[in-house]
């Protein structure tokens, strides 16, 4: 959540429309709510600007103009086929001090290249199993290092937390604990025994342990449907 009071409301009797059209003609579904010094939203993944909606109502009573939109590909906005704007990128780095992280949904150490070469971020973020596993993930990060850019790999996990460990200039690594909450990452908490829980926000992987660390949960199959 960003809030600032730089722009003003929209004038007396406007009407706010629920759509924006990118300039790659992608239409954005976006709530746009109350009067007053602004304060933005932006949902994460796999969700939609509803899930800000007890936040915004809120904030709307209390003299507030908040705005929230559908990212591309989720809830109501479109899904482009183009690829990431790369100058978009640089230009919002320009524009503020908050440092921006990205590739979470970038495949190839190409992808990342460019948005390296345009200056765009602050933090590369891959999750390394998007990106061809950690052979290809050491790779970025060796990219990622020469332009003296931070490695923080996105989520938690084992696989994530390997190539933290051999990274130079990884000076984190992203954790999520095991919730009742369905967020996405549930089947790794299911399966798999062995990831390491944190302790005075520090975690570290036994050596004595081969590959990953984990082993998987035997009586946990039996939730699911196995397909050979």
């Amino acid at each position: 959540m960003n809030a600032t009071t730089l722009s003003s409301s929209p004038p007396e009797g406007a009407r706010t429309v629920n759509t924006i059209t990118a300039k790659d003609g992608t239409q954005l579904y976006y709530k746009d709510w109350g009067r007053g010094p602004v304060v933005t939203f932006s949902h994460g993944w796999p969700l939609s600007s509803d899930m800000w909606d007890g936040q915004m109502l809120f904030l709307a009573q209390q003299g507030f103009r908040v705005v929230a939109h559908d990212r591309r590909g989720h809830g109501r906005s479109e899904q482009a086929s183009s690829n990431n704007d790369m100058n978009g990128y640089a230009e919002l780095r320009k524009m503020h001090r908050i440092p921006i992280a990205g590739g979470e949904h970038a495949f190839t150490v190409h992808e990342f290249r460019d948005l390296l070469e345009h200056r765009a971020l602050d933090y590369v973020q891959f999750d390394t199993n998007r990106v061809g596993g950690i052979s290809q993930a050491r790779k970025i990060a060796a990219l990622a290092e020469a332009w003296q850019v931070p490695v923080v790999p996105h989520a938690g996990q084992m696989h994530n937390f390997h190539v933290v460990m051999a990274s130079v200039n990884a000076p984190m690594a992203e954790y999520f604990p095991p919730v009742d909450v369905e967020v996405g990452n549930e089947l790794f908490w299911y399966l798999f025994d062995g990831e390491p829980a944190p302790v005075g926000g520090h975690i570290d992987l036994r050596d004595e342990v081969p590959g990953l660390g984990l082993t998987i949960k035997e009586q946990a199959l039996e939730r699911f449907d196995v397909i050979e």
